[in-house]
């Protein structure tokens, strides 16, 4: 019972194996050959800022510290791709980031006491990325 079932099994599973070799449908066959195509492209971003001590800079006045607390945005672009090759294609993403950082500013009062103070800083950066994209060659 066990070896007609084993052998069942595996016949089974090698005719499934040879009809996968068959030939498929390939998907936008002619979308490579294209001289261009544009798109878009999402992304999202994490900015912070690196804050450097300028000496003693606390001595001087009541601000403690100031620390960055960075927040995550996105990115929106445009891509546009120009085919120069077999193999080569010129990339041009031009698009904006939006960015959101947070400073803390702790202050030491006359009267002992500490307060906080949260400055928000929104930013928004044009980027022009100009790239040049590789495809390798399809063995088939």
């Amino acid at each position: 019972m066990t070896k007609k079932f084993f052998l069942m099994l595996y016949f089974f599973a090698f005719s499934l194996a040879a009809t996968a070799q068959e030939k498929k449908v390939l998907n936008l066959p002619k979308y490579d050959k294209q001289p261009y195509h544009f798109g878009f492209l999402l992304g999202i971003n994490k900015t912070d800022f690196f804050i450097k001590r300028v000496g003693e800079f606390n001595l001087i006045d009541t601000l403690m510290t100031v620390e960055s607390k960075g927040l995550t945005g996105f990115n929106l672009q445009i891509v546009t791709d120009l085919r120069i090759g077999e193999h080569f294609d010129l990339r041009f993403l031009p698009g904006l980031a939006f960015a959101n950082r947070n400073l803390d500013y702790t202050f030491n009062y006359s009267n002992g006491k500490e307060g906080v103070v949260t400055k928000k800083i929104e930013s928004t950066f044009a980027e022009l990325p100009l790239d040049l994209k590789f495809k390798i060659i399809q063995i088939k």
